[in-house]
This record gives structure tokens, sequence and C-alpha cells, in this order.
């Protein structure tokens, strides 16, 4: 695409109003056009990637620039890419988990879905994504809490802000005559196992 081409983009109208609307959304998007070129990253999506304007992704071939390697670090082709393919198959896609690039070369999770997009010259697509590092941190330490937990002799459970169970050790189950967990989580704690006292 020439560079009076990658212009018409935020010269068009419907593209400068569509740009104006994600700029102020607060989770990253970037937009691609119909060759996968970068036509648009709102600000979000530039501080997550590590990027200070615009014009550093504008009209780069968009997985080249933040999805070209998997996790381990070997190759990621385009051929294989999911994001690639919107533009083809015109159906909306979800990942729950997938890393990007940074501008620096490190990579983070992150959950996305992209979008096919009706852009001036051709289907584009949309891509909305979510850092969920954060996240599997957190979910790694409740995993290895719940780890811990399970080792200990003592009954011990765990309820969540509503008072429901969210976890029970499996000397608590015994404890409590439940044979497995999946029957105490979601019960609401008093009304399940203290709901009278002993006359």
């Amino acid at each position: 695409m020439s560079d009076a081409e990658r212009t018409s983009h935020t010269a068009n109208p419907e593209v400068a109003s569509m740009e104006s609307i994600l700029e102020c959304v607060a989770q990253p998007v970037w937009v691609v056009d119909h060759d996968g070129l970068v036509v648009f990253v709102n600000p979000a999506g530039l501080a997550a990637l590590g990027y200070d304007d615009l014009s550093e992704l504008k009209g780069r071939f968009g997985h080249d620039a933040i999805h070209y390697k998997h996790r381990d670090g070997s190759p990621y082709p385009a051929a294989d890419c999911p994001m690639t393919k919107v533009r083809g198959t015109g159906e909306t896609i979800h990942m729950e988990e997938d890393w990007f690039v940074r501008r620096d070369g490190t990579m983070f999770p992150v959950s996305y879905t992209g979008t096919p997009l009706a852009l001036p010259d051709g289907p584009g697509v949309v891509v909305a994504f979510k850092d969920i590092e954060e996240q599997r941190e957190a979910e790694q330490a409740l995993r290895e809490r719940e780890a811990i937990l399970a080792t200990v002799g003592q009954p011990v459970w765990v309820t969540d802000a509503s008072g429901r169970f969210h976890y029970a050790n499996p000397a608590a189950l015994a404890a409590l005559g439940f044979s497995e967990l999946s029957e105490l989580v979601g019960q609401p704690a008093h009304e399940t196992v203290h709901y009278k006292y002993p006359d």
C-alpha cells in the first residue's frame, strides 16, 4: 500500500469517525486493513505493545509486528494465525489465551477477539485484546495455595464475599461429610454447614 493510500484511510470520514471513537476506548484495540496492514491502534493498544506513537506501527503487516513467534520463541507463520484468516472467512474469532510480542521483543499473554470490519478499501479486522498476565499470575498463586492446603491435615475452607464456598481441602470435605469439592462450591456456607445449634 502506498503512502497516499494509507493517508486516504484517515482522510475518509468513516475511518476518521471510527478512530475518534476507538481513541476513547480503554481496552487495547487495533485495526488492520484487507492486506493485514495496521491502520489504527488506540492509545491503550500502543501502551500495551510498548509503542509511543501510531506512526511506528501504521502500515506494517500486523502479524509480523506483534504475533510473529510462539511463546517458546519458534516462528509463527502468518498462514497459521487465526487473526489473519478473519479477513478471508468473515467470521469473528475469540482466543482465551495467546501471546503478543511487544516492541522490545518481550511477550505477554492476551485474550482477544478479532471481528471483521468493513473498510473503504475492503474487509479489514478490528482486534480487541486484554493483557491477562496479572490474571494468570493470580490463578497460578491460587493453584499453589490450594495445592498447599490440600496437604494440610486440619479442615480448611474458603468462602467468597457473598459467603458461598469457594474451596475446601480434603480434610474439610471429610469432616463435613462430602466426597467431592463440586458438591460444596457455590453453596451458601452458613445454610449448608452451620444453620442450627447443637440442640
